[in-house]
């Protein structure tokens, strides 16, 4: 119980097992007296192992409103925060010398002080990476980076970036 904003109900969630672990924690205040409105934070962190080389990983956090950290937390690590990831990873290794992972990123970006605005940052919808290195394939060594990215934003010129370095050496020992 608050005596200026009244109740307010948090927990926190963990969780592990063999193929999974994460933890979720959340706020709500269902009428900030203060404000007049209901209140909430949440943050959710999973990681899985799908099976077969694949894998999972969750970050969603969020908050009602710009103003809810300065008004809830006395945290400074919370307080400075004003960018909020949404993030979900795919990842699959069918090999021992290949990995790959696809993500999709958003951002909630927190505006508490109207005079000094914080600048929104691109979106990442979706990125995708490729890793490989296979040793010893006659005689030399193969590898290979390489990522697909589309950039996106509400207010901006979006755009899309290929980058690949495949790479072929031969050792000498």
């Amino acid at each position: 119980y608050m005596a200026k904003r009244g109740f307010q109900l948090g927990g926190e969630v963990q969780y592990l097992d063999h193929n999974y672990r994460g933890t979720s924690r959340a706020e709500y205040l269902p009428n900030d007296e203060l404000e007049d409105r209901r209140r909430y934070a949440y943050n959710i962190q999973h990681q899985h192992i799908l099976g077969r080389g694949a894998s999972a990983a969750l970050n969603l956090q969020g908050v009602s409103d710009d103003r809810y950290w300065e008004d809830m937390s006395s945290r400074l690590l919370q307080t400075s925060q004003t960018q909020l990831p949404k993030q979900l990873t795919l990842a699959y290794s069918p090999f021992t010398w290949l990995q790959t992972s696809t993500q999709v990123l958003h951002y909630q970006t927190l505006q508490p002080d109207p005079a000094n605005p914080i600048v929104r940052p691109y979106f990442i919808e979706p990125q995708i990476n490729i890793v490989g290195y296979k040793p010893n394939v006659l005689k030399t060594d193969l590898s290979l980076l390489g990522q697909y990215s589309r950039f996106t934003h509400p207010d901006k010129v979006s755009g899309d970036r290929f980058v690949l370095y495949p790479q072929m050496s031969l050792p000498i020992v």
